[in-house]
């Protein structure tokens, strides 16, 4: 791309990234830390790659964000803030830089987007339509029955949704970025592979808390207004974390991908 494009481009996304930003800081979806990584992470996209990814991009963002309501659980859903941007956008980012700083990667660089992003979605799916429609989630590793939402838990209804949300970032790679019918299984498999990633790590070293106020067991650092005690797990390893880890080993599978 040509400094000149490149450079209109990027101004194109800043102004779009920004009013998609604005958008969804006004219906609540994002925090004000969370709607300026919004724009950093629009206009990268859209800067460097165009309109064909920012489509996944966008697609990814409102779909995660409405399906709470979409599923009645709008008193369940919560602005995204800067790390959750970053967590779940990051590595698409990244991989959208790759493609752009080194040409001869470009291809498997769009894989690794197409799949980093295929996993956020499919996480996001997964969780929001296991909890509206799972039966009795179990956690992937002992099978013993947990709570709806419990990370590393696992259902039937949340793996379709997992299914369902890959695939359409999947499929809308496929015609954005020029992706063959092979490359699309690929990155669907390996956004599957994100997905799966995300539950094994959330069963097993991602940090609980203890509430000191209500002595609930939790995965957020403060609840009931009061930092919570660590319990167990990585202490640094928040959701946050594993949803970055999960998108890099999407993105990492998407990129060994060869056709």
């Amino acid at each position: 791309m040509r400094v000149g494009a490149w450079a209109v481009n990027l101004v194109l996304g800043v102004l779009l990234a920004g009013g998609v930003a604005w958008g969804a800081y006004r219906m609540r979806l994002l925090t004000r830390d969370g709607a300026l990584g919004a724009v950093v992470v629009g206009a990268s996209v859209f800067g460097l790659g165009g309109w064909q990814p920012s489509l996944l991009m966008v697609v990814f963002f409102f779909t995660s964000s409405l399906l709470p309501r979409v599923l009645g659980r709008s008193g369940q859903s919560e602005r995204r803030n800067l790390w959750q941007v970053l967590a779940n956008g990051g590595m698409p980012t990244l991989a959208v830089w790759l493609a752009f700083l080194a040409p001869a990667f470009a291809e498997r660089a769009w894989l690794a987007y197409t799949a980093s992003l295929a996993c956020a979605t499919g996480d996001t799916w997964a969780t929001e339509i296991g909890i509206r429609y799972g039966r009795q989630p179990r956690l992937i590793l002992t099978g013993a029955p947990v709570p709806p939402g419990t990370s590393g838990a696992v259902s039937l209804a949340g793996t379709l949704g997992a299914l369902l949300g890959s695939g359409l970032i999947g499929g809308l790679g496929a015609l954005g970025t020029g992706l063959s019918a092979a490359q699309f299984l690929w990155a669907w498999g390996a956004g599957l592979a994100g997905v799966m990633l995300d539950s094994l790590l959330g069963a097993s070293v991602q940090a609980r808390f203890v509430c000191q106020r209500c002595q609930k067991r939790t995965e957020s650092r403060v609840h009931c207004g009061v930092p919570a005690e660590w319990h167990s797990g990585w202490r640094w390893l928040d959701n946050n974390g594993v949803n970055a880890l999960a998108t890099l080993g999407a993105a990492l599978t998407g990129f060994m991908g060869r056709f």
